[in-house]
């Protein structure tokens, strides 16, 4: 822009096409900023000249003074419609607004006289009461005194009249009609027109309507530096003419014309002539101006019959910024006017329609169409007025399925914009919308990363305004999705403080959950580092502390169609389903049938409903059940280790053994690996499969091996560990019967734990006799006690005591029943038994033996299972029984050989 000849501040702002001070400028980049900015000033500008003129040509006119209140109401009226107007990028009629205020207020369109002080229409060259002449400048004018007579000049005459002089070669013509002009406007009242019809006739105004019906004449007039301003105070004077005289108060001349045209007045006659060569005025830069000023004067039905004409050749007219601004004109006053007008909406929206169609028939054609920000405006604004119908979808979709390519050029980018920013007048219309950004964030997934870290702002913008969209519609899926792209770049927006500044208008969008903010904040941790995210999680957690509460209910009845879950299946071709029909209303054909099968589909959502309530409520009870087991496991083993230590005391006492004191330094370690055993067992078993539980306790004796041979230089002939491999195959074999390793990564970890501490508690059992020189009884009269001491304090880190509240499924909150502590006693006493055998046998034999002899007993297991249970005996079972006492068989024999020989020694 050429700031310098826009404006100044005495005459206004000058047009650039046409070189004529206008009213105002609109934007046609709502998304630049800096040129809202500008035409604001530039718009503000021209109201302070306007007013400025408007106190001069009152002041000439004899009007001392003030203006009166309802001329200022008006201007203050124009200024503010002007700036919001430049502020919002809406379409303003350039000369309509400005006219329709004057006329509201009366404003130019009187005189009063010097000498007597009476009140005169403008078109008064003399004081109807005083006969002194006019001290109005556009009545008093030279120019408005054409030589020829246009009441009987040709055609051809009239048109050269007009392109030499524009609108001055009409003063004459028009004042008789009641209506002044000068170069820009027209002036004159419904009462002036009445009274000046009345003394002079129509007969000047109708011969220039009857001259400029033909297309071409209109054309040739129109087409010109001048004669476009002619042309459009012609249009404005035919439409004062059609409001002084409507059908209701008939004018004889008026009846006349209508009678011999076909049954239309003379602004319909021009505006049918204007739209024979519509193309033409569409693409040029002065016949646009004509068909912008016919488009605000038209009535709707006329307007449905401009769009008829122009949108067919939409594809040619909105390659030009010329025919932009006609489309744009059109598709604004649709969307101002038509909504109330029940006869003409449906016309109206099927032209739209047929608009819609014409961008949508070629994808090629679309893409470059919607390249440029001025067309792409044509093809969001088509999709606004006609929303929610099927052309205006189908385009909308067209534009979202690719947003990649579009998003490659600022134009592309406006028009993305533009399409987001559309929120729909209806629910109907709403929810296609939001389905349109889904489809939208399906294009660009993937790109998110690179729009953030980019340089160019205008794509930052577009991602943001993409992220408050989806914040707005409860996206949460593609909120989610995108806040992974930027979390996975995040070292990279450290260095961009507007792409940082996305990141966490994502993570911190109202309707983001605080687990899913809290895994994104932990993912960048590894990026970023504690020191650089403490900043980024405060900023964070401030603005979601700051954001309103979420609504209750979801703000859609049904999810969008396009979610994150199903991007494999487009990207495989999978084609999304049309949206089923409306169903029928009350008294419809097909009612009754669709409301039983309504009926019924609810009764069938009810019985779901109440199904997975019940499967819930069972899954919770089993949870709570597993969990009391759990915790009666721990504390069951607590009391059988209370019921050890009573009995090695019993026994000392009748003088079973004798008791040896040795430090407690020297068996807390047994102890501890005892309870170690314990507790990692009960956990190992929650945390895995039966599988993954099995293999855990066959890699026990392997590890006994390795033990004994790093700690106590006591490694194993080839011949045992050959066995033991055999020993261990069949086990594997017998009792493995699922593939699963783990449930979850603690699980391992726990099970490898638990694997080592047994192995150490199996091999303490017997070295820790012959390190202090004690028997299996005494050694564990020495470990049972700091046994119990370590249990109970590991009892409550464990399981639910219910300190506080003792519920069923705490340990105080247990009932105990004479058949519980039956069992109880038994429990213990075997428990005695079993731990009192192991340090025995260990002590007796070795480690690795007892191990062997541990196989041996689920070797028997399995079997008697098979014998007495009716298990099945699968082939793979018969083979890892057989394998298993192959080994035991062969270790046995190696053991018997080796102490034969130890005893011939």
């Amino acid at each position: 822009m050429r700031a310098k000849n826009i404006f100044k501040a005495d005459k206004g702002i000058k047009c650039p096409f046409c070189r004529q001070y206008v009213d105002g400028y609109r934007s046609t980049l709502t998304a630049n900023a800096a040129v809202q900015r500008f035409l604001l000033e530039a718009n503000k500008a021209a109201n302070i000249a306007a007013a400025a003129r408007a106190a001069a040509e009152r002041k000439a006119m004899g009007q001392q003074g003030p203006a009166p209140a309802a001329a200022a109401a008006a201007s203050s009226a124009g200024s503010s419609s002007s700036s919001a107007a430049a502020a919002s990028g809406g379409l303003r009629p350039p000369s309509a607004g400005a006219s329709a205020a004057a006329a509201a207020a009366g404003e130019d369109q009187t005189w009063n006289c010097g000498g007597c002080g009476r009140q005169n229409f403008i078109w008064r060259e003399f004081c109807s009461h005083c006969k002194r002449p006019c001290a109005n400048p556009y009545a008093t004018d030279k120019l408005s005194q054409t030589k020829k007579d246009l009441s009987a000049v040709s055609r051809e005459e009239l048109v050269g009249y007009i392109r030499d002089q524009g609108g001055f070669s009409l003063r004459k013509g028009l004042r008789d009609m009641g209506v002044s002009i000068d170069g820009q406007k027209s002036y004159g009242s419904v009462q002036s027109v009445r009274e000046a019809t009345a003394m002079f006739g129509l007969k000047r105004v109708l011969h220039i309507a009857e001259m400029l019906c033909d297309p071409d004449a209109l054309r040739d007039a129109s087409l010109h530096y001048l004669g476009n301003i002619g042309v459009q105070r012609v249009f404005e004077s035919l439409a004062k003419l059609r409001l002084a005289f409507p059908p209701d108060r008939p004018n004889k001349d008026m009846q006349e014309w209508t009678a011999a045209h076909g049954g239309r007045d003379p602004f319909a006659c021009l505006l049918s002539a204007l739209l024979a060569r519509s193309l033409e005025f569409c693409m040029h830069d002065k016949g646009v101006y004509v068909a912008q000023c016919a488009a605000n004067l038209a009535s709707n039905a006329e307007l449905v019959e401009m769009a008829k004409a122009v949108f067919p050749l939409a594809l040619p007219v909105s390659r030009d910024p010329r025919g932009v601004f006609v489309l744009l004109s059109l598709l604004d006053l649709f969307s101002q006017r038509i909504w109330e007008d029940t006869v003409n909406c449906s016309l109206a929206l099927q032209a739209v329609d047929l608009l819609c169609n014409q961008f949508s028939c070629s994808d090629k054609q679309l893409v470059h169409t919607c390249h440029h920000a001025l067309s792409g405006k044509v093809v969001v604004r088509a999709i606004a007025v006609s929303m929610p119908r099927t052309p205006a979808l189908k385009l909308a979709i067209k534009i979202a399925s690719h947003a990649a390519t579009l998003a490659g050029s600022g134009g592309g980018l406006t028009t993305l914009m533009e399409l987001m920013q559309l929120y729909g007048h209806n629910q109907q219309a709403a929810e296609g919308l939001r389905d349109v950004v889904t489809m939208m964030c399906y294009s660009l997934q993937g790109q998110m990363g690179r729009f953030a870290t980019s340089k160019d702002e205008a794509a930052q913008e577009m991602l943001l305004c993409l992220v408050e969209r989806l914040g707005h519609e409860q996206e949460v899926g593609w909120l989610d999705s995108i806040a992974q792209e930027l979390v996975g770049c995040a070292d990279a927006l450290q260095d961009n403080p507007g792409g940082m500044e996305i990141l966490k208008f994502t993570l911190s969008q109202p309707c983001m959950d605080l687990d899913n903010i809290s895994a994104h904040i932990s993912d960048m941790k590894h990026l970023l580092g504690k020191k650089a995210l403490l900043p980024v999680v405060a900023d964070v957690m401030e603005r979601v502390g700051a954001n309103p509460l979420p609504p209750a209910a979801p703000k859609y009845p049904a999810a969008s169609v396009i979610q994150p879950e199903l991007k494999y299946y487009l990207s495989q071709g999978w084609r999304t389903p049309l949206p089923p029909p409306p169903p029928p209303k009350a008294g419809e054909p097909g009612y009754e049938e669709y409301a039983a099968q309504a009926a019924a589909r609810a009764e069938a959502q009810a019985a779901a409903a109440a199904k997975a309530r019940a499967e819930k409520e069972a899954a919770a009870k089993a949870r709570r059940e597993a969990a009391a087991a759990a915790a009666a496991s721990a504390t069951l083993t607590w009391l059988h280790t209370i019921f050890t230590t009573i009995g090695m005391i019993a026994m000392a006492a009748v003088g079973f053994f004798e008791i040896k004191r040795v430090p407690v330094s020297k068996s807390l370690p047994v102890a501890t690996v005892y309870v170690g055993f314990i507790v990692l067992n009960n956990l190992s078993i929650q945390l895995n499969t039966v599988g993954f539980y099995q293999i855990s306790k066959i890699a026990i004796t392997p590890v006994v091996v390795a033990i004994e041979w790093a700690f106590y230089s006591k490694p194993a002939s080839p011949r045992i560990l050959a066995s033991i491999a055999v020993l261990l195959t069949g086990i594997t074999l017998a009792t493995v019967t699922d593939s699963q390793v783990s449930s979850r990564p603690l699980g391992m970890l726990v099970a490898a734990i638990n694997v080592c501490v047994t192995g150490l508690y199996q091999v303490w059992a017997g070295s820790k006799q012959r390190e202090l020189g004690l028997n299996g009884l005494q050694l564990l009269h020495q470990v049972a006690p700091l046994s119990v001491a370590l249990l109970a304090v590991m009892i409550p880190l464990l399981e639910p005591v219910g300190f506080t509240n003792p519920g069923p499924d705490t340990v105080l909150g247990y009932t105990l029943t004479p058949g519980a502590a039956f069992w109880i006693i038994v429990s213990s006493m075997l428990g005695l038994v079993v731990t009192l055998s192991t340090f025995l046998f260990i002590g007796a034999t070795s480690s690795l033996t007892y191990n062997v002899v541990g196989h041996m007993k689920t070797v028997l297991i399995v079997a008697g299972g098979v014998l007495l249970f009716g298990d099945s005996m699968s082939a793979k079972k018969l083979a890892g029984l057989g394998c298993a006492m192959a080994g035991i068989v062969w270790y046995s024999q190696i053991k018997l050989g080796e102490a034969s020989k130890a005893g011939k020694q």
